[in-house]
């Protein structure tokens, strides 16, 4: 069964048929510089681990804020717009389009395997293999 196109980042993603996509290397690779500013802004607000000391701050029963990371999400565009203008608009789709199960999962799971679990998983922009960094695999 066919399914209609759908604009992902650049508008040359379409669905072919259920459960495919394709994709060009252009929309991967914005996917992955989008990821990875989002990445680098989760990291200043994820909590010290278990083995460092924490020197007089209480650890919470759940030490991510649904505040701070709703904050880092909302900004990341204005960011990658600041640095890379071109990549604004597809930022604000790649937001709007998968905002919902972006929370949950970085709320989860914090900011580990952020790339992969958005343009491949979610975004379904990028396959597996074009994922380089290490721990993507």
């Amino acid at each position: 069964m066919l399914g209609w196109s759908l604009l992902l980042l650049s508008g040359q993603s379409r669905h072919t048929a259920v459960g495919q996509v394709q994709s060009s290397p252009e929309d991967c690779h914005n996917c992955i510089l989008i990821a990875k500013a989002l990445e680098s802004e989760l990291i200043k607000i994820e909590p010290p681990s278990a083995s460092q000391p924490l020197f007089g701050q209480r650890r919470l029963s759940h030490p991510r804020s649904e505040v701070q990371l709703f904050e880092k999400i909302d900004q990341v565009c204005g960011l990658v717009a600041e640095l890379e203008p071109a990549l604004a608009s597809s930022c604000h789709s790649l937001m709007e389009n998968h905002r919902e199960a972006l929370e949950e999962l970085v709320y989860s799971e914090g900011p580990s395997r952020l790339r992969y679990r958005l343009c491949t998983e979610l975004a379904k922009v990028c396959k597996p293999h074009a994922l380089h960094d290490s721990g993507e695999l």
